[in-house]
């Protein structure tokens, strides 16, 4: 974010500000920074990383049955979750909510050949999406947004729409099957 538009937040009583696209040293810090603000903002980055793992290092596999051969990178979710298992039940319950109707929204603006709002839709699915770190999925969903960006038409991206459906439906399939184990 530009300075004019960080100072905007700090304004407004934000207590800070990490923009997109996130780089994970900026987030990392600011973390940090929160958290121990009575220790120094010069730190190393995976002493930070070292310290959030020291802090709660139970492995995802302890609180949950993962899905062998799935599609979710259980390694990156557990990261973020910090191996909370209610965050990530929680997670799971809003994306198991969640999705279908997104998914069905993105069919209906797509059908009525509405870029503008297919597009913004599609962006609402990228943060499911990166949660589960499902990098084929964010390929899928940026380059739709470039190409809908582009060219205001939702021509050109039926077969990525197909993929990224098709993408959904095994994540809420194995998180479904997570939710019951």
């Amino acid at each position: 974010a530009s300075t004019l538009e960080q100072e905007k937040c700090i304004i407004s009583g934000m207590n800070g500000l990490v923009s997109k696209p996130i780089d994970e040293e900026v987030l990392l810090r600011e973390m940090y920074r929160w958290h121990n603000r009575n220790k120094p903002v010069d730190i190393d980055v995976e002493e930070v990383e070292s310290d959030l793992l020291e802090q709660n290092n139970s492995d995802f596999s302890d609180n949950f049955k993962t899905v062998e051969g799935g599609i979710i990178d259980y390694q990156y979710l557990n990261s973020i979750a910090k191996a909370d298992p209610s965050f990530i039940y929680e997670l799971i319950e809003i994306v198991l909510i969640e999705m279908p109707k997104s998914l069905a929204i993105i069919q209906q603006y797509n059908t009525d050949k509405n870029a503008v709002l297919l597009r913004k839709e599609i962006h609402k699915l990228k943060a499911s999406i990166t949660i589960f770190g499902l990098l084929k999925g964010q390929e899928l969903i940026f380059e739709m947004e470039t190409i809908l960006d582009e060219t205001e038409s939702v021509e050109g991206i039926q077969n990525m729409l197909s993929e990224l459906s098709e993408i959904c439906s095994i994540l809420l399939d194995e998180l479904d099957r997570i939710k019951k184990s």
